[in-house]
């Protein structure tokens, strides 16, 4: 549970990151935080962990959208052979790059 709080803060921070000082506060991050732990929790719930035996991703495409920003192209591909693409956006941090957003 500890590191869904940690991973979560973390997600809250980059999301807040380019808003004002003022909205930035240790209070909206928080409960930012909480919010999107309650999102995962429930989508866990409602839908189980997924099974990703034999699932492999492999990253097909990159789009630099600033510096420190990038939009990466996640492929999977599942055991029956489909696949499922997928856009996921990326910053570098001083901790190295974290995922800012996903679907």
């Amino acid at each position: 549970m500890a590191r869904e709080r940690h991973r979560e803060r973390g997600a809250a921070e980059q999301i807040l990151r380019d808003k004002p000082a003022t909205v930035r506060t240790e209070d909206v991050i928080v409960q930012t935080a909480q919010v999107l732990e309650m999102g995962y929790r429930a989508e866990i719930k409602k839908s189980g962990f997924p099974k990703i035996q034999g699932v492999t991703s492999t990253f097909s495409g990159k789009r630099q959208l600033s510096p420190d920003r990038v939009e990466l192209t996640e492929t999977f591909r599942f055991p029956d052979g489909t696949t499922h693409t997928e856009k996921v956006q990326v910053r570098h941090t001083k901790d190295g790059w974290r995922v800012i957003s996903a679907p």
